[in-house]
């Protein structure tokens, strides 16, 4: 069986848009890197090999028939015995920042929040009213093997259901009494 290091470096040689870099691994569907929390030596990090051809369907243990996925791509892989569907599938799967975006505009839906009203949000805003929000959320296990736990989105969406008056609403000038604010309401 290949190494990961040796898929990696196979199909980079092919098509840059697998694999980038070689020093830092990342699934070759979604882009799903492990950032700091592994030992960067490729076979230590969780990405999976996967058949492109499945082992089932006669699939070969050879670098042209395998690649890296993270747990949750590798589960949602097409299981066909045909190589171009499967590296069409790759080339498709959204990037996994796109899928937890997505994944919360259905959370927020589900809560019946307007999203306009939030379009001047800024990730810095956004990240520090989930700091201060983090005595009221508990982290999920990993389940998926992508690292760590997570906060899940449904929790995001209740949150942002919870104390949407604490943040800057669209068409309002921004301040830095948002932080104050947070503080004072929520400690």
């Amino acid at each position: 069986m290949p190494t990961k290091l040796e898929i990696a470096r196979y199909w980079g040689s092919i098509d840059a848009s697998f694999c980038e870099d070689t020093e830092e691994l990342s699934c070759f569907a979604c882009g799903y890197f492990y950032s700091g929390r592994y030992d960067k030596t490729p076979e230590k990090i969780p990405l999976q090999k996967a058949h492109i051809i499945p082992d089932s369907c006669g699939g070969k243990n050879e670098v042209s028939n395998l690649v890296l996925l993270c747990p949750m791509c590798h589960r949602e892989a097409p299981m066909i015995n045909d190589r171009d569907s499967f590296l069409k599938w790759i080339k498709a799967r959204p990037h996994f920042y796109l899928q937890r975006q997505n994944s919360l505009l259905v959370e927020l839906n589900n809560y019946g929040i307007e999203l306009s009203k939030f379009a001047d949000i800024t990730c810095a805003d956004f990240s520090l009213f989930l700091q201060n929000l983090r005595h009221e959320t508990s982290l999920h296990a990993d389940f998926e093997g992508l690292g760590g736990g997570r906060i899940p989105m449904s929790t995001m969406a209740a949150l942002l259901a919870k104390y949407q008056h604490l943040l800057p609403i669209k068409g309002c000038l921004k301040n830095n009494s948002m932080a104050n604010d947070l503080q004072q309401n929520l400690w």
